[in-house]
């Protein structure tokens, strides 16, 4: 086919570039060749006519959600600005419930009131009222309670009830009453004369100046040569009868008396422990002895610290203490140097031996039906009183303690008969247990620890082979002590009172490890002593710490002021 064609009316246009698709459509004899090239110049014109419709639907989409991000952000906006006039508004409305005076709207006899308080409103209207003021008096004995009356007879109340408008229901009905306070105010009406104010406070100073307790009859003193108590009368109290009081006053101003001077009623309070009764119920509820030693020092200890405590008044209620009535023992107070226990070995100091004070005045005390309330063991057992039952103190570490938990007082008496060695606690008081009903103590080993090993010491004065014992060891137990009540002499329960160890103690031996055997035996001089070689006067037990007649070895003190 020729690259040029006729236009149809004989005019021929200049050869042209040959146009793919343009050229396959009529080009009808071109062969299939050309056709399927037709059919691919068909495809490209529709792939470049996709990207305008891409682009617009890429804008449409874009431009969507751009505006739900703008909505979204609009409603948020929206919510935060909702929320801060909630917010607002809230707190507006808190400070209308919480201000402290009467709502704007409320008067009383046409006396605005709004943004007073309830004492300038009762001013403002007794100014209003244009009456005297008038001014009753209270009084006891001596002394006197002004009680300046208000004008206006029921002023007080009306005054109360002008502040409770708005405060009297929930939160949505008192805020919708204030709202509508400024279209309908509210007024109340008082009439002419005179009232009471708040007597709350006035009363409540006359209690104060003129109420006492009754104080109740309590033992004063021991005679110890007749073993005689001494009592002290009971004392009633007094309290102010505010009510009888309030009524008495009110009666006055009914009455017109504006002026008058009102008795204030008070009542007498009968103790509830008069001497009579207390003597007839004070007897002694306890007593415990225990045996002491010879030692004069020791001996000197346990009187001096017996003497510091006998005679104590414990009141109901109250604690005894004996470290807080001997103080700390020492020397210059006279207590002498006496076996003590420190480190669980015994040592001198002074007060050595007022354990076993301490340790009598519990067994009387828990006999009693007293509470206990601080009680220690010894490290090393007393011979004086059972396994599990004894009391150690060391000032100020370790003390004995006990309550009074009776309903009278309760009277500490000790006495020391040197000359037989015996040392009683008694306690004396108003019984606590049924009558038939006594208390005793019981206790059991529960277990035995073994005595340790022995440690030894070098000590260079000794020969080959010999050894001397510097402490002695001890095995060691735990106690369980038992509190019986029994019933006209039969046990009818027990429980578990306390538990006690006592630790074990190994041995302290002195050999000389360095010493050699003797070769040879000594032999003695002509005309000496055949015995050895011991002087005379000397045993084999010499070397060997045997207590003296009388001394206090075996009969144990327990400061224990470093266990």
């Amino acid at each position: 086919m020729s690259n040029y064609y006729s236009d149809g009316r004989g005019r021929s246009t200049q050869p042209r570039r040959s146009n793919g698709a343009r050229g396959q459509s009529y080009s009808r004899s071109s062969g299939s060749s050309n056709r399927g090239s037709g059919r691919g110049g068909s495809n490209k014109k529709k792939g470049r006519n996709l990207l305008p419709l891409l682009l617009l639907v890429l804008l449409v989409v874009v431009g969507v959600v751009a505006g739900v991000q703008y909505f979204t952000s609009q409603q948020e906006e929206e919510q935060l600005r909702l929320q801060a006039e909630a917010q607002e508004q809230q707190n507006a409305e808190n400070m209308v419930l919480s201000q402290d005076t009467i709502y704007e709207g409320v008067s009383i006899n046409g006396i605005a009131l709004g943004g007073m308080t309830k004492e300038e409103a009762v001013s403002a209207v007794e100014a209003g009222l244009g009456l005297a003021e008038h001014t009753l008096m209270l009084s006891y004995e001596e002394k006197t309670y002004p009680v300046p009356l208000l004008t206006g007879s029921d002023l007080a109340s009306v005054v109360e009830e002008a502040y409770q408008v708005g405060r009297s229901g929930t939160r949505e009905e008192n805020l919708a009453t204030i709202e509508g306070l400024a279209a309908s105010p509210v007024n109340f009406t008082v009439e002419a004369g005179y009232s009471l104010p708040d007597m709350t406070e006035i009363l409540a100073a006359c209690a104060a100046d003129i109420n006492t307790d009754p104080v109740n009859a309590t033992v004063t003193g021991f005679d110890v040569d007749d073993t005689s108590f001494t009592f002290s009368d009971s004392q009633a109290g007094r309290t102010v009868d505010e009510e009888a009081t309030l009524a008495a006053v009110q009666a006055a101003v009914d009455a017109g008396n504006l002026d008058a001077t009102v008795e204030i009623v008070v009542t007498e309070v009968e103790p509830e422990l008069d001497a009579d009764t207390l003597e007839s119920k004070f007897e002694r509820l306890a007593t415990y002895t225990t045996t002491t030693t010879s030692n004069s020092n020791r001996n000197t200890n346990i009187r001096l610290c017996s003497e510091a405590i006998s005679g104590a008044i414990v009141q109901p209620g109250e604690e005894f203490s004996i470290n807080n009535l001997t103080g700390e023992r020492t020397a210059a107070k006279g207590y002498k140097d006496a076996a003590v226990i420190k480190n669980g070995v015994y040592i001198d100091e002074p007060g050595g031996g007022v354990c076993q004070v301490s340790s009598t005045l519990f067994n009387a005390v828990v006999r009693a039906g007293l509470e206990i309330t601080e009680r220690h063991n010894h490290t090393i057992a007393s011979s004086y009183v059972p396994l599990g039952e004894d009391a150690a103190i060391d000032y100020p570490a370790k003390d004995f303690k006990f309550r009074n938990n009776s309903e009278g007082p309760v009277a500490v008496v000790m006495s020391f008969d040197e000359s037989e060695k015996k040392l009683t606690a008694s306690v004396y008081g108003i019984p606590i247990l049924e009558d038939g009903v006594t208390l005793d103590l019981e206790s059991e080993v529960t277990a035995t620890i073994p005595m340790p090993e022995p440690t030894y010491q070098e000590d260079p004065n000794l020969l080959y082979g010999e050894e001397l014992t510097v402490e002695e060891g001890r095995e060691g137990s735990k106690v369980t002590t038992y509190l019986l009540t029994l019933k006209d002499g039969e046990e009818i329960d027990r429980e578990v009172l306390h538990t006690s160890s006592y630790p074990a103690k190994a041995p302290v031996m002195a050999i000389n490890s360095n010493a050699l055997p003797n070769t040879a035996p000594d032999i003695p001089e002509e005309g000496g002593s055949t015995d050895g070689g011991l002087e005379e006067g000397s045993s084999e037990d010499d070397g060997v710490y045997l207590p003296e007649e009388g001394s206090d070895s075996g009969s144990e003190d327990f400061f224990i002021p470093e266990e």
